[in-house]
């Protein structure tokens, strides 16, 4: 099987490069310059299937085992993002991982080296070579009934990517976003479950300033998925005619535009 992974970290890329390849529901790998790629939250097993019964419509890009990069990152403890054969393949892989409270506690469960993990709470940052990476409020629930979910800010080489994870839209995460001036958003538009649907994603992103917008969390299981050009047509519906949407495919690397 192609390795997605591996040819994005592949890629020729000057340093003032960004790329990014979806690996289903809300997983990305981001590759900012010449550096490791960054990774948020891969599902790449049946891990769903085998314990909540829901139909996953389409396969994983790569295996587990083949999982590459520098750095996980995972924005809550659900099972499509916190997905443990993924987060065991990364730590095999030589990868650091890093996430909120309620996924330092599904770590230490598992009974992962601690040195490999990093907390990152909601208004924490951390840097990863030369990545500024901020954690940001988004309002979903996480294992154990928790509410400890989380969005992604990178800012590099004067390009700013918000990735929102899963969220609801409320008035905080708008006026957060107004303040964001992001190039890129990467946004859910599955409308259930705890996430917005695709006119709210739309208004969110307009309210962040992007210049380019990923749909993301549709297409995965049978049961919670969504029409991406529903969000197409919210954005043209909003005279958002200037922000260039990309409709992700499972390993296909796509530039970050800038602005």
């Amino acid at each position: 099987m192609d390795n997605c992974l591996q040819r994005l970290e592949a890629l020729p890329m000057t340093e003032r490069d960004l790329s990014w390849v979806w690996l289903g529901q809300g997983g990305f790998a981001w590759r900012f310059g010449s550096g490791a790629a960054i990774v948020i939250d891969p599902y790449l097993s049946d891990t769903v299937e085998q314990q909540d019964g829901l139909t996953r419509l389409s396969p994983a890009p790569l295996p587990p085992e083949e999982l590459d990069g520098g750095l996980l990152l995972i924005t809550h403890d659900h099972l499509d993002h916190f997905d443990e054969p993924s987060v065991q393949a990364a730590l095999r892989a030589g990868m650091k991982v890093a996430g909120p409270g309620s996924v330092e506690k599904h770590y230490r469960k598992l009974g992962l080296p601690e040195a490999a993990f990093l907390r990152l709470d909601k208004g924490e940052e951390t840097t990863f070579e030369g990545v500024r990476i901020r954690a940001v409020y988004a309002e979903h629930s996480s294992g154990d009934g928790e509410f400890d979910a989380i969005g992604f800010v990178f800012d590099y080489a004067g390009c700013r990517i918000y990735h929102v994870g899963d969220s609801e839209l409320t008035e905080e995460l708008l006026r957060n976003a107004g303040d964001m001036q992001a190039d890129c958003i990467a946004v859910p538009i599955n409308g259930r479950w705890g996430n917005m649907n695709a006119e709210e994603a739309a208004r969110l992103t307009i309210q962040c300033g992007a210049g380019q917008a990923i749909p993301m969390h549709f297409g995965m299981f049978a049961e919670n998925t969504a029409d991406p050009q529903a969000f197409v047509d919210a954005m043209r519906e909003a005279g958002a005619d200037a922000i260039a949407i990309r409709i992700p495919e499972l390993g296909r690397i796509e530039p970050v535009m800038r602005g």
